[in-house]
C-alpha cells in the first residue's frame, strides 16, 4: 500500500494508498456525488451528500444499515503542523446506529482524514480503508456514510 495521497483530477474526497477491490467515489465541479465509496466482497460503504445551509459548518454522519450489526467507527482527523490530530469520531452498533457530528471551518481546517474501522476477530478493531476529505468543498453540507454490508 501506498503512503501517499494521490487524486485522479478530481475534488472532494481523494484516495489514500491503494486497496484493491475497492470503488471510489467520483466528485464534480459541484463537489462530491452520491455512491458506493467501499465495495468489496466484506464492505459497502454508501455516501450521501445533502445541502444544508450554513457555509462554515460541515456535518458528517455514520450509519449502521439494516443488514449489519457490528460496531464501526471511523475517527476524523484534521492535518495540522505536518500531523493529524483528531477532531472527533463517529461510533455505531447494533444498539445506537446513528452518530453525528457537526464542525466548523476553524475546527476542521482544510483537509479531513475519515479512517473506517469495523468490527474485527474477537471484536478487535479492523482497519478497512482510509480516505481525505476536501473542507472548504463541502462546508454546508451533510456527508453521510451508511455502512450497508460487513
Amino acid at each position: 500500500m501506498s503512503d501517499h495521497a494521490r487524486t485522479d483530477g478530481t475534488e472532494g474526497i481523494k484516495e489514500i494508498g491503494e486497496w484493491p477491490g475497492l470503488q471510489f467515489v467520483r466528485a464534480g465541479a459541484a463537489g462530491l456525488v452520491d455512491g458506493n465509496i467501499i465495495d468489496d466482497t466484506s464492505n459497502r460503504v454508501r455516501l450521501s451528500v445533502e445541502t444544508l445551509g450554513p457555509r462554515d459548518q460541515l456535518t458528517l454522519r455514520l450509519v449502521l444499515g439494516d443488514e449489519c450489526s457490528y460496531w464501526k467507527t471511523m475517527p476524523v482527523k484534521t492535518h495540522i503542523g505536518g500531523t493529524w490530530v483528531s477532531v472527533g469520531e463517529l461510533g455505531v452498533n447494533s444498539k445506537f446506529r446513528i452518530s453525528t457530528i457537526n464542525r466548523t471551518l476553524d475546527e476542521l481546517g482544510g483537509t479531513l482524514q475519515l479512517d473506517f474501522w469495523k468490527s474485527g476477530f474477537l471484536g478487535l478493531g479492523a482497519w478497512v480503508t482510509a480516505r481525505t476529505l476536501d473542507v472548504t468543498e463541502n462546508l454546508g453540507k451533510r456527508l453521510t456514510f451508511t455502512w450497508l454490508r460487513e
